[in-house]
């Protein structure tokens, strides 16, 4: 069944949707924004039920945040062993985590049961949680209610990425097949681009079950602005050119490749600055301040940490240039981000590597431009063109603020969402 304009415009029928969530807002990440903007754009066409799981938060009232409620799980008996980090250690060790996890939120998952049976959802719509995933499996099947799951990211890969996990180990190769399992289970699948989708296919997941539901912006809140003065002043900036990285600090991100380029842009271009932004991790962030001191650029490099929400885009509006110089891995050849877009929203300039998953957002002389991967002379020069080509800078965040909003604005992108629950009703 096709997309329906009536099932848009009059709303004579609202579903209600189950939306099983892994974390939320508050807290900032990529996946607690998308799954906000979700739930925020859904409330013209559906019914909507955020539930987080309960590892996350456990508080008997839920959370309003810009009038969307989000649940939480009543505290649970056994709660604190979960948070324990010395148990969590052993137990990741002795590879019994999900029987522990089980274990431990037996009561809960008998609650989420009533919830369901109480609140009859038309869908129930698990977001990359392979925890809510196994259950909701069971429960959709006995309750006959259609299940979706959405692949956001494959952990096993970030897991790698980060040193955690070692690629075809046992435990690589168990979080890869538990989640195969549900998703065989599910009567949709939702992931975020072509490489995800091919992947997964690989996998052995039926092709004609996958829709691909792209990363998407708010361009409504997200658009260009004049840079903030206050801030600069603030951050005691003047009439440098302001270079910035948004987003976590973690090591499959590449800071040092940027770094790098930072101390080649100083040899020829003395009024730059750069802003890393965001949280991360701690020893990383110590091990990347401790390049920028070895390569003479830690006076003009920032290391501000993480900022609210609210501001994100006074940062956005004081930079020139953005910068996402992602590592050759894996999990970034498939993965694609959610930065990318807000930077283009802002009408910025966005130097990407040249991953398979970043291409598919970053078209060249579009809506931004690539780099040679993990190559810090390429990405030097690519910056220093447009750092003495302002027009050029100008010319090119303008169109990638038109691509965005063309493209991948949430108002068109929740409309594939909404297509997709109606052909399961």
């Amino acid at each position: 069944m096709g997309y329906n304009k009536d099932f848009e415009i009059e709303n004579k029928f609202k579903p209600k949707i189950f939306h099983l969530l892994n974390v939320s807002l508050p807290d900032i990440s990529g996946y607690s924004i998308r799954s906000h903007n979700i739930l925020k754009h859904q409330k013209e066409y559906c019914y909507i039920y955020a539930i987080t799981e309960p590892a996350y938060i456990q508080k008997k009232t839920p959370d309003n945040i810009e009038n969307i409620l989000y649940f939480r799980f009543l505290p649970t008996k056994g709660y604190q062993l979960f948070i324990n980090p010395k148990i969590i250690k052993i137990v990741r060790k002795a590879q019994i985590l999900n029987w522990y996890y089980r274990t431990i939120f037996k009561n809960t998952l008998f609650s989420l049961k009533k919830l369901i049976t109480f609140y009859k959802p038309d869908i129930l719509h698990v977001h990359s949680s392979n925890f809510y995933g196994y259950y909701i499996s069971k429960i959709a099947k006995k309750l006959k209610i259609p299940f979706i799951f959405e692949v956001r990211g494959f952990i096993e890969d970030t897991h790698v990425g980060l040193g955690i996990l070692k690629q075809g180990s046992l435990q690589y190769n168990n979080k890869k097949k538990f989640r195969l399992k549900i998703i065989k289970k599910a009567d949709a699948v939702i992931t975020l681009g072509h490489a995800m989708k091919k992947e997964l296919i690989s996998q052995g997941v039926d092709k004609n079950k996958i829709k691909i539901v792209p990363n998407g912006v708010d361009t409504k809140e997200l658009h260009p602005k004049p840079p903030k003065i206050t801030l600069k002043e603030k951050l005691s900036i003047k009439n440098e050119k302001i270079l910035g990285y948004i987003g976590s600090i973690r090591r499959i991100e590449g800071i040092e490749i940027l770094l790098k380029a930072m101390e080649i842009i100083k040899r020829e271009i003395k009024d730059v600055f750069l802003l890393i932004i965001g949280p991360g991790d701690p020893i990383y962030i110590n091990e990347l301040k401790i390049i920028a001191k070895k390569l003479k650029i830690n006076n003009y490099v920032k290391f501000l940490g993480p900022v609210p929400n609210s501001e994100i885009d006074d940062y956005y509006s004081i930079l020139d240039i953005c910068i996402i110089p992602r590592l050759n891995i894996r999990v970034n050849q498939l993965v694609t981000p959610l930065k990318p877009l807000e930077v283009m929203a802002m009408g910025k300039v966005l130097l990407v590597s040249d991953l398979p998953a970043l291409k598919e957002l970053v078209k060249p002389d579009i809506s931004g431009e690539l780099f040679e991967t993990e190559n810090s002379e390429d990405l030097a020069d690519k910056i220093m063109k447009f750092i003495i080509n302002p027009e050029e800078t100008n010319r090119l965040g303008q169109s990638a603020r038109k691509y965005v909003e063309n493209n991948y604005s949430w108002q068109k992108i929740i409309k594939k969402y909404i297509s997709l629950y109606e052909s399961l009703l």
